[in-house]
């Protein structure tokens, strides 16, 4: 510790004296501790330094503030800016006489939709093949999760064929588009439908003489 006199101009006393604390930090609290945010928002940290006889002090100022990269977003200071979804590790670092540590998780949530996707996108079958379509939300930040139990499936009625769910029982030949909607966003795919090569059966097995005609019977 050292002391500070406030009176400069008189024989100070013991009055116009106050102690300031010199102290090496040991630990390190980061608050708020284990949040969760939606992709775009901001969080801003606050950092307290500890010693070992019980004082604290702010020290958010004079940190260092970090994220796992693969979270993206940006920092200003102590207040971060999301982007990617996921579970991440927040770090913050005090060099004061000692150098501490401290983490907390941030869970960073998807935010609203703005498109979906569908896959495959396009794709070649045989009249009376299956063919199954997937779907994915997409944010604006990249994000994107599966939505296919959530969409409603569809393909240009002179198609024919049928729907399971999200598999897709081709008929009639043809380019149709497959059309995908879930919470009023739609996208589309192609689909060609070839016809099936189609097979003779002569029947038989058949003889005849050299030279002579042999009818066939095929089915």
């Amino acid at each position: 510790a050292w002391f500070v006199s406030t009176n400069v101009t008189t024989t100070p006393s013991l009055d116009d004296w106050s102690v300031s604390w010199f102290a090496t930090p040991v630990s390190l609290t980061l608050t708020p501790v284990d949040s969760t945010i939606t992709a775009g928002q901001v969080i801003s940290y606050t950092a307290i330094a500890h010693d070992g006889y019980g004082k604290s002090w702010d020290v958010t100022a004079g940190s260092q503030y970090t994220i796992a990269p693969g979270a993206g977003g940006t920092w200003a200071g102590n207040t971060y800016t999301s982007e990617i979804a996921g579970n991440w590790t927040v770090t913050v670092t005090y060099q004061g006489a000692a150098l501490v540590t401290a983490t907390t998780s941030l869970i960073v949530q998807h935010a609203t939709a703005v498109a979906i996707d569908l896959t495959p996108i396009s794709a070649t079958v045989t009249s009376g093949d299956v063919i199954t379509y997937f779907a994915a939300a997409r944010d604006s930040y990249s994000n994107s999760w599966d939505v296919t139990g959530d969409t409603m499936f569809t393909i240009e009625a002179e198609a024919g064929g049928s729907w399971v769910n999200n598999a897709y029982i081709a008929e009639k030949d043809g380019i149709w588009t497959v059309s995908g909607t879930d919470n009023g966003l739609t996208n589309t795919a192609m689909l060609t439908v070839a016809n099936v090569v189609p097979a003779a059966n002569a029947g038989g097995p058949y003889y005849g003489d050299e030279g002579s005609p042999v009818s066939f019977n095929g089915g």
